[in-house]
């Protein structure tokens, strides 16, 4: 746009110089001015025939116009287009004018017109002289007042148009003013565009060094999108990766299940024992009552008393046996609840399965305690009339049935072992499993960074670029004009680039006050080494903190607190939950340190 107004401008100052010079060629070759005549007769104001008009001012003529010719027997009447102006009057009126008139007033009057014979007729000489006398004063007045009117015409338009040329003198003076002026200012939009001319070729050697620093940019950006696609090849094969895994996993846990199956079978099979014990304890129940009935055989059975106090002393030491087996369970329960927790994360109806077999599983061994405690009870009770009943067949197969009862026992538990061992191994090929899945995502997630940040760099060069050349081109196209072939302009080799930097600065300043920081580290970014060990050794604490959590939770749940529940169960339950509350706040802290350590 500002070039188009330059080149009004300059096309306008190149007509003004055209028409000046017309202007003075006019004047120097004519001397003079030509008026349009036409305009007089009518009052109108004075125009010059060259276009030029003169000031505003309306001037009137006299009555009568001029008389140019001697009247004679006819006068003509001139029509107003016919009227010739004289030459340039001096102060007062011409003198041919006057002596004209002079030598008209001593012309003989006596002489008789010869168109006028004809109409004298009858007329004496003496009335003829005095009428052609009174003709020729009347005819000499007539001229006289024809004169004065025609030297007070000439003095008006002499003064007109002395009015009118000091009015020219004034506007050639203003024009001329105004010439060199233009002169003056052509001069300067001369020197400005051989200035121009220098910029432009400086500004073109530049705008060569930026194609060239374009093309090696855009080289490195090529060789930037291939890394770029290699790496989108790497992160689609570690993404198979990952979904190899993830079928593993799938498989892995379809096997758990199985296993957590098999285990809730064995569970049942457990309590059907329960229940057949319950069945023989009332087998025992009916052999109490036969035993009433044999008190007449006790001293008979005084020695299988004796014997059968060895064995209850044998069970009794079973018993304690299954008591410390119990708490050998127990603790392996505990060990099997902490990696379970673990595995809650991942899987959470299994961790509530795992759960209910745990709490079943204590529940039913408690139960088969009182059982035993009970019978043994039984049996101490039963201890005084044994002596005098014979049930020893009834009695060797209650001990049998026991017998079978404690292996039958000793194999649940030995297969709960080979279970809680094969869990084992599952645990740690699934902590392997997950470690390896953890580094491939680590990979991955170190790949996603590089591109997003590679990504970054050349969005940021592409948009450095275009906006380098979209500011050359308008700043070329709003401040440069073609350059100048004059021969005097000076040659310089150095570059104005001051517009360039100012640009620059003006940018810097937006971007600052604008534009956010592409590179600014973000919470996806990778933070460095020492950050990172701290983060892992949150992170480890944050893993223990939530399996303390769950343990406690596990034990709230177990405490089984309702309306009459005792009151030292009650503080358990309030101990924990208070636990509980101090666990989750320490979770918290955590994991606010955490997001800042990313942040940062």
């Amino acid at each position: 746009m500002t070039e188009d107004v330059l080149k009004n401008i300059s096309n306008r100052l190149n007509n003004t110089i055209k028409q000046t010079n017309e202007l003075f060629k006019a004047i120097n070759a004519k001397g003079t001015l030509d008026f349009d005549t036409s305009a007089l007769t009518g009052g109108a104001k004075l125009k010059i025939i060259d276009g030029f008009n003169s000031p505003d001012k309306k001037w009137a003529l006299p009555y009568t116009l001029p008389v140019t010719k001697s009247p004679g027997n006819e006068v003509i009447k001139e029509v107003p287009s016919a009227v010739v102006l004289p030459n340039r009057p001096s102060g007062r009126g011409p003198k041919e004018s006057f002596e004209q008139a002079k030598g008209e007033l001593e012309h003989d009057f006596v002489q008789a017109d010869p168109k006028l014979e004809g109409k004298l007729e009858g007329w004496n000489e003496k009335q003829k002289k005095v009428f052609f006398k009174f003709v020729a004063d009347s005819e000499n007045k007539m001229r006289m007042e024809s004169l004065r009117l025609q030297d007070e015409y000439n003095k008006q338009l002499a003064s007109k148009l002395a009015m009118v040329r000091n009015e020219l003198y004034e506007s050639n003076r203003s024009n001329l003013m105004e010439l060199q002026r233009m002169r003056l200012e052509k001069d300067r939009w001369s020197l400005e565009e051989s200035e121009t001319k220098n910029a432009l070729s400086s500004v073109s050697t530049a705008l060569e060094g930026l194609q060239k620093a374009y093309d090696n940019l855009r080289g490195e950006l090529e060789d930037r999108e291939f890394q770029l696609n290699s790496m989108d090849g790497e992160l689609l094969n570690y993404e198979r990766l990952v979904d190899t895994l993830r079928s593993d996993n799938a498989s892995l846990q379809k096997e758990l299940h199985d296993k957590s199956e098999h285990v809730t079978r064995l569970q049942n099979d457990v309590s059907d024992a329960y229940l057949r014990l319950e069945a023989e304890s009332g087998k025992c129940s009916s052999a109490e009552s036969e035993l009433e009935s044999v008190k007449q055989a006790r001293k008979e059975l005084m020695q299988q008393n004796k014997s059968l106090r060895v064995q209850l002393d044998s069970l009794a030491l079973k018993n304690k046996f299954l008591v410390a087996e119990r708490e050998t369970l127990e603790s392996r329960n505990a060990k099997l609840e902490r990696e379970l927790i673990e595995l809650n994360k991942e899987a959470v109806g299994l961790q509530t399965r795992l759960r209910n077999f745990e709490v079943s599983e204590s529940s039913k061994v408690s139960a088969l305690q009182e059982r035993v405690d009970s019978l043994t009870q039984k049996l101490k009770e039963a201890q005084v009339d044994l002596v005098a009943l014979d049930k020893r067949a009834e009695v060797e197969g209650l001990n049998r049935q026991v017998q079978t009862l404690k292996a039958q026992l000793k194999q649940a538990n030995s297969d709960n072992d080979a279970l809680f061992k094969e869990n084992a191994t599952l645990q740690k090929k699934w902590d392997q499993e997950k470690a390896l899945v953890k580094e491939h995502l680590n990979n991955l997630y170190e790949a996603k960074c590089r591109a997003h940040s590679l990504r970054s760099e050349v969005r940021s060069l592409k948009e450095s670029l275009a906006w380098a050349s979209r500011h050359l081109n308008s700043h070329s196209a709003a401040s440069f004009s073609p350059p100048s072939s004059d021969p005097g302009a000076p040659d310089s080799a150095e570059v104005d680039l001051s517009f360039l930097k100012e640009a620059l600065a003006d940018k810097g300043a937006a971007d600052s006050v604008k534009r956010r920081d592409l590179f600014a580290p973000t919470m996806f970014d990778c933070p460095d080494p020492e950050t990172q060990a701290k983060i892992d050794e949150l992170e480890k604490a944050l893993t223990e903190l939530h399996l303390e959590k769950d343990r406690l939770e596990s034990e709230m749940t177990r405490c089984k607190l309702g309306p009459g529940s005792p009151t030292m169960q009650r503080r358990q339950h309030f101990l924990l939950e208070r636990k509980v509350s101090e666990t989750v706040r320490k979770i918290n802290d955590v994991s606010g340190e955490i997001k800042t350590l990313y942040n940062n």
